[in-house]
């Protein structure tokens, strides 16, 4: 199920291709455990909408599965600090092309623009919450 979730996170560089009907269990494992080592530039290939849907599904899986996830909660917060940087790019690039339509076009920015700028505050919000969930119930495993 943690595959699942974190899927759009795994590097390209990783190989996916399953061999047989079942992927071997460590092989797996190994997947799950690259998800974690995503850079904030890599992020920038997983659609916002994406990134949003994995941090309501995690409050979910935190609140359902619980301590079962204990053993993925490194790889889980290194993700979840990685969207955080990622936001927090995403935001200055924003505000720098604000700036700059503004002075091309005397208007700050359209609408579609406006609504990537929530998105990206609503991710972030959402990744300061689900980072706070996973101190509370998992501070003695990070």
């Amino acid at each position: 199920f943690i595959y699942m979730m974190v899927r759009a996170f795994i590097p390209l560089e990783m190989n996916m291709v399953i061999h047989g009907p079942t992927m071997p269990r460590e092989h797996l494992e190994k997947m799950i455990e690259s998800s974690g080592c995503i850079s904030s530039n890599a992020l920038l290939k997983v659609p916002i909408k994406r990134q949003e849907g994995f941090l309501n599904l995690l409050y979910d899986v935190i609140v359902q599965i619980g301590y079962g996830m204990k053993h993925f909660v490194p790889n889980i917060m290194n993700l979840l600090l990685a969207l955080c940087e990622q936001t927090e790019d995403a935001f200055i690039v924003n505000k720098n092309q604000s700036v700059e339509n503004k002075d091309l076009y005397g208007d700050e920015s359209t609408a579609v623009d406006r609504d990537d700028y929530s998105r990206i505050g609503r991710v972030r919000s959402l990744c300061f919450l689900r980072l706070s969930q996973m101190l509370s119930k998992f501070s003695f495993s990070i």
